[in-house]
């Protein structure tokens, strides 16, 4: 390890001591590796290790970007699908789409404008499937 790696992980540390997040940032940045105290300090400080405290007075914590719980994509597309697969089954006692997606909406409790989203891209598909023309 170079001395100046070990200039950074001290000011790393007195950052850390400090609450200082640009400062602990900007080192972490420019750090080319992290071990010993630093590395210690750090993992102790998610932790929330309670030796610490004096000399460390937060704690870290991981947060998300943004407000509220991650969506689930694969979970979504595959209600979405599910919907879809209703709403063309519902089209063989309902062949007016409209009637169709109030049968699903009923049964299901989604709003139209969902069940419109996830009839579309099925509704285009099937319109070039009559028509000839191939799908962009």
């Amino acid at each position: 390890m170079t001395a100046d790696n070990d200039l950074k992980q001290n000011e790393f540390i007195e950052a850390l001591k400090a609450g200082n997040t640009k400062l602990v940032a900007n080192t972490l940045h420019q750090l080319k590796s992290l071990d010993g105290e630093a590395l210690t300090a750090l993992a102790d400080m998610f932790d929330g290790s309670p030796e610490l405290r004096h000399f460390y007075p937060y704690k870290l914590v991981l947060k998300r970007r943004t407000r509220g719980k991650p969506s689930n994509r694969l979970e979504t597309k595959a209600r979405s699908t599910t919907r879809a697969f209703m709403i063309a089954h519902a089209r063989k006692a309902y062949p007016k789409l409209e009637a169709a997606l109030a049968y699903v909406k009923d049964a299901t409790g989604v709003g139209l404008s969902t069940l419109k989203a996830d009839w579309a891209p099925f509704s285009k598909s099937s319109k070039s499937k009559k028509s000839g023309k191939k799908p962009n």
